[in-house]
C-alpha cells in the first residue's frame, strides 16, 4: 500500500530534477550536443529487425539498450561532468564513479538525479530521431 505523501513528495523531487535538467541542458548545449550524437550514431547503427513490432516496443527496447551504454561512454560522462562542473550544487560525475563501485541496487538522491539527466537525454534523443529530427553535424 503507498503511504501518504508518498505522490506528494515524488511530484516535488520529480520536479526539482526536472529544474535541474532543463538548467544543465540549457547552460550546457555543447555537451547535450555530445551525449545527443553518441546516442543518435547508436541509433543509426542498430539493428532494426529487432523484436519491436511497433513504435512503442521500438522506443522502449532503444532506450533499453542505449542506457547502459550511455552510461559507460567516456564521450557522455566527460559531457555530463562539463555540464555539472560549473553547477557545485548538482551531484556529478563523482556521483557516478561511485556508482560504478557498487554492486547492489541501492543509491542516494544525487545519483537518482544524475541518471534522471542522463535518461532525459536519452529518451529525448530517442523521440526526436524517431520523429525525423537529427543533430546538426559539427
Amino acid at each position: 500500500m503507498i503511504q501518504h505523501g508518498v505522490a506528494q513528495q515524488m511530484a516535488e523531487q520529480t520536479a526539482q530534477m526536472t529544474a535541474h535538467c532543463a538548467q544543465l541542458f540549457t547552460e550546457g548545449t555543447d555537451e547535450l550536443t555530445g551525449i545527443v550524437a553518441f546516442v543518435e550514431r547508436e541509433m543509426k547503427g542498430q539493428d532494426l529487425g529487432m523484436v519491436a513490432s511497433n513504435r512503442d516496443e521500438f522506443i522502449g527496447e532503444t532506450f533499453r539498450r542505449l542506457f547502459p551504454m550511455v552510461i559507460q561512454s567516456e564521450e557522455c560522462r566527460d559531457a555530463l561532468a562539463n555540464m555539472t562542473n560549473v553547477h557545485p550544487q548538482f551531484p556529478g560525475i563523482s556521483t557516478m564513479e561511485k556508482h560504478d563501485a557498487e554492486d547492489h541496487y541501492r543509491m542516494d538522491t544525487g545519483m537518482a538525479e544524475v541518471l534522471y539527466t542522463v535518461s532525459s537525454a536519452l529518451i529525448g534523443t530517442i523521440l526526436m530521431v524517431t520523429a525525423g529530427h537529427s543533430v546538426p553535424k559539427q
